[in-house]
């Protein structure tokens, strides 16, 4: 599995592409931040329990039950134990990279009525690593949207 590296000075990120763009490993001065399995497919087989992971176009839990939005039918399948929705549709997916720093990828369908696309971008600067998100609606009609990232992070610090 292709890891792509951002990295300057004491700051050292390794990303999944074909894995949601997922942080599989964030080491900040020598120190492990982020709960990393050694094995890369560790993050298909329990996507929600390792590395950082993109949650679009919603975060947290939506009922995996029919519901109609702005007059459009959204029928999202489970995908956690409990039988909810969760996290969104991008955490897993496969996100192409522009060689330019910018990871994107296209999404929609599966449930969800709109075509949307989200975009990452991670620079090193300084001591810190700062990770930009954008989700940009594609279809016609205004779409309810959520954004956000989600870290699992080592206890202690290693």
């Amino acid at each position: 599995m292709e890891e792509l590296w951002v990295s300057g000075g004491d700051i050292e990120a390794a990303l999944l592409p074909s894995v949601g763009a997922r942080l599989h490993r964030l080491r900040a001065f020598g120190r492990d931040l982020l709960r990393t399995p050694d094995d890369h497919d560790a993050h298909v087989r329990e996507p929600f329990l390792w590395g950082a992971y993109v949650m679009a176009p919603w975060c947290n839990r939506i009922e995996a039950a029919p519901v109609v939005v702005r007059g459009r039918t959204v029928a999202l399948d489970a995908n956690f134990p409990d039988g909810s929705a969760i996290h969104g549709q991008v955490h897993a997916r496969p996100w192409l990279s522009d060689n330019g720093g910018e990871l994107r990828v296209t999404a929609g369908g599966d449930g969800w009525p709109w075509t949307y696309e989200v975009i990452q971008a991670l620079e090193v600067r300084g001591t810190s690593l700062q990770v930009r998100l954008t989700l940009v609606n594609r279809s016609e009609a205004p779409m309810p949207a959520g954004l956000g990232m989600h870290p699992w992070f080592r206890r202690p610090v290693l």
